[in-house]
């Protein structure tokens, strides 16, 4: 069953957009200003994901008009090997040696996001899902390939898991709806918390 109530996705991922559709009946995208945290080196990967989160609703908050009683949601997606966040290459060879440290080592994909009143009357709540996907090796010819294609370009880690980028995955363990940017089953129930039926 689809959520009669409205809500306003602070994003400008069509992949969110589209998954929020499985979700809502009611669903408006909202573009707005937001200048997302760099990561830091020894900055935890939760820490830096909550920044993120906390920076985009302030943001939206900021940009909303006229709320009026839609519920309201941010959502960011990182990639973490080890004790690095990998985001979006700043160019090709960034890119390259990304898809390097991923070939034949798992990483994990967490994606966090915050649901609440868009007029801020109630508290909202706060969920990260952690999913792990291995890649398959990858050989440098198709590393160049592929960054070549420009896919990786705006992708954190480097790939697109929607996209080309999929053949190079062997395996995921998780929810596939967390590694493309939104944990459907988790932002159900914490909806349901909100009270909206």
């Amino acid at each position: 069953m689809l959520f009669k109530h409205k809500v306003i996705l602070a994003s400008g991922s069509p992949r969110r957009k589209e998954l929020i559709g499985y979700l809502f009946k009611n669903a408006e995208v909202l573009r707005y200003p937001c200048e997302e945290p760099v990561w830091q080196k020894g900055q935890s990967a939760e820490d830096y994901l909550h920044s993120c989160l906390d920076e985009k609703w302030r943001s939206a908050l900021l940009a909303l008009k006229a709320p009026g009683d839609a519920l309201l949601l941010v959502a960011d997606t990182i990639v973490v090997q080890g004790s690095r966040v990998l985001g979006k290459p700043r160019n090709p060879t960034e890119a390259a040696e990304m898809l390097r440290a991923l070939s034949l080592k798992p990483h994990l994909v967490w994606t966090g996001f915050r649901v609440g009143r868009a007029d801020g009357s109630a508290s909202a709540t706060q969920q990260i899902v952690e999913s792990k996907v291995s890649f398959r090796k990858l050989s440098s010819k198709e590393i160049r390939d592929y960054v070549r294609s420009r896919e990786p370009m705006d992708k954190a880690g480097a790939y697109g898991f929607q996209g080309i980028g999929i053949q190079n995955i062997a395996r995921i363990e998780g929810a596939y709806s967390n590694i493309v940017g939104l944990p459907l089953d988790e932002l159900r129930k914490a909806v349901l918390k909100l009270g909206v039926q």
